[in-house]
């Protein structure tokens, strides 16, 4: 029995939280502060100081994750290997006169058979007439003829990587069409 006296005392004290000292004042509070977020002060912003690239002066160094004392040892004779591979150009070779322009100034101009071999016309930027054979160089990168047909000359060049030292490609100079296209 001593507990319904105990028990509902506690249960009036719980309701009494919930009576309405001042619901208007509540209200009215925040009425306030919603009307204060609607309107924000103005916030200064510090002025930034302008962009000033920096140039990137370390792209010849050797890399910070590369242990140095191994690579020097490497370098050295990738480098070698590189500069003085087989398929490097030979320096004591005299320059012909179509190494002086790149490909895409000179034209081929047309074709001379005698027998079995044939040589081909180009043009270079100057109007002179060239004639060139398998063996020959033309172009800038030590382009060597390898077949002349009727329709086009054929080189093999030689280009240098910094990664990867000397190495070979195919390039194609082609018989200019005079004929417009349609």
């Amino acid at each position: 029995m001593m507990r319904l006296p105990l028990a509902a005392g506690i249960l009036v004290a719980l309701l009494s939280g919930c009576a309405d000292p001042d619901i208007a004042s509540l209200d009215d509070r925040l009425r306030d502060i919603r009307e204060g977020a609607a309107s924000p002060g103005t916030l200064a912003v510090p002025e930034l100081p302008a962009y000033q690239p920096v140039a990137y002066r370390q792209s010849d160094r050797r890399s910070p994750f590369l242990a140095a004392e191994a690579l020097a040892d490497e370098r050295n004779a990738a480098a070698d290997r590189r500069l003085n591979g087989e398929l490097a150009p030979d320096p004591s070779r005299k320059k012909e006169p179509l190494e002086a322009f790149g490909l895409q100034q000179l034209q081929m101009v047309g074709t001379l058979s005698m027998g079995e071999k044939r040589i081909a016309l180009v043009a270079t930027p100057e109007h002179d007439i060239v004639s060139v054979g398998p063996g020959n160089y033309m172009g800038e990168n030590n382009g060597q003829v390898t077949r002349v047909t009727p329709q086009a000359i054929s080189l093999s060049e030689r280009i240098f990587s910094r990664k990867a030292g000397w190495q070979k490609r195919d390039a194609e100079l082609e018989l200019r069409s005079d004929k417009p296209s349609r």
